[in-house]
């Protein structure tokens, strides 16, 4: 015999029962709850953070769901940022002590809320006024709003983005059913981030003229009215500003800018903090070096204002800079030429050619694949010079500073 009371059994068995058939009658609440998580995994993925907030046992609710997302729920992944407002027991009671408990989450929301953001409030009764002040601050900051409520706070609906609204009066009951939503919450942003959720999921950024996802890591800010291709990822602290485009297939390193209507081509590489402003033209599979600066201005003072001045600087397909190289604006860096590290590029830098030096100045040729070449003159022709890859058998004439291909395969 377990020593049980018939009555402890029969109260375990009707609250069992409860919880099931609560949760048994949610079906309708699965698009809602797609819709909120596909919110937030793009709110991630654009570099916004997601703002939790709720009294008592759903403010643990709200730790809950901050844990599993900056943690893990069940996958190995990045970190996401999510954090829960219920926890800094100075803010909270600071701000209760010298305005009203009804301020304790929106003044929060003031200092960390931004637009891209999501701000989701729990409560059982959708009446917690300190919950709804902190979802209307939201709202007037761009910051996107989510409601996790029970069935007196049905008619919460037209005050807030998103609303899961659990059908049922009992405060325990509903807490039980918002800890399923909000595990299935988790769940869902964390494979929609993972890219598991098939060709809808906004788990990577998709640019709706491509066929193909590109990843943008949640650190880093992508404005609104961007291009970007299909391949591209775009690593740590980046900023893709509006009207920038970038083709397919690149990779943008730590702390990139791209400024507004600079163009990116296809297969780039772009290392470590490395700024591309407007005016500057970078076409396929260049490589930018970590640290290399891109002009605009040829001679900036602060407490003037030239952006009528600004240059057009291209880099032409196929080209290489170093690290810590400077690039002049107004000037064109040729096909398949090397910029060496720490040069500074004052003039036109011609196809195929190697530049190193302040100023720069030419020091050889190179080939496609980046092997230094070694020209020299056959035929008896004057002025023209001839070479062979040594590492890909690509042939090159040169006649002055002009460098042409001739293809592959040996010379005749």
């Amino acid at each position: 015999m377990s020593g049980k009371h018939p009555r402890d059994v029969d109260l375990f068995a009707r609250r069992a029962e409860e919880l099931v058939a609560l949760v048994s009658g949610m079906g309708h609440l699965e698009e809602p709850l797609e819709c909120l998580a596909d919110a937030v995994a793009a709110a991630f993925l654009r570099g916004g953070k997601l703002l939790l907030f709720g009294n008592g046992g759903s403010a643990a609710e709200c730790q809950h769901i901050a844990a599993e997302l900056v943690n893990r729920l069940d996958k190995e992944r990045i970190a996401l940022p999510a954090i829960a407002l219920t926890t800094d027991s100075s803010i909270l009671t600071s701000v209760a002590n010298d305005t009203s408990f009804d301020h304790i989450f929106a003044r929060q929301v003031v200092a960390l809320g931004k637009p891209g953001d999501i701000a989701l409030g729990i409560s059982t009764s959708g009446r917690s006024r300190n919950v709804l002040e902190a979802l209307e601050r939201s709202q007037a900051l761009g910051v996107e709003t989510a409601l996790m409520t029970g069935d007196r706070g049905r008619d919460m609906a037209g005050l807030v983005d998103h609303i899961l609204v659990v059908p049922g009066r009992a405060t325990q009951r509903v807490q039980e059913a918002h800890l399923f939503l909000g595990h299935l919450l988790c769940e869902l942003v964390e494979e929609k981030v993972m890219g598991k959720r098939g060709e809808e999921s906004p788990g990577v950024e998709r640019n709706p003229r491509a066929d193909e996802a590109y990843f943008v890591h949640p650190s880093s800010y992508v404005d609104d009215g961007v291009e970007i291709g299909p391949g591209t990822k775009v690593w740590y602290f980046c900023h893709i500003q509006t009207g920038a485009r970038i083709g397919r297939d690149c990779i943008l390193g730590q702390n990139v800018n791209i400024d507004r209507d600079a163009i990116v081509g296809d297969r780039v590489k772009i290392q470590n903090n490395v700024s591309v402003y407007k005016g500057v033209v970078i076409e396929d599979d260049v490589f930018l070096g970590p640290s290399m600066v891109l002009t605009n201005v040829v001679n900036p003072r602060s407490h003037v204002s030239r952006k009528h001045e600004f240059k057009e600087t291209r880099v032409c397909k196929g080209a290489s800079i170093g690290a810590n190289a400077t690039i002049v604006c107004g000037h064109t860096v040729g096909r398949y030429a090397f910029v060496g590290a720490g040069a500074v590029v004052t003039r036109d830098v011609p196809d195929y050619a190697l530049v190193t030096g302040s100023p720069a100045r030419i020091a050889g040729w190179m080939c496609q694949c980046g092997i230094k070449l070694r020209f020299d003159p056959r035929g008896g022709e004057p002025g023209i010079e001839y070479a062979t890859c040594q590492d890909c058998d690509a042939r090159y004439v040169k006649e002055g500073s002009r460098v042409v291909h001739l293809g592959t395969g040996g010379i005749s």
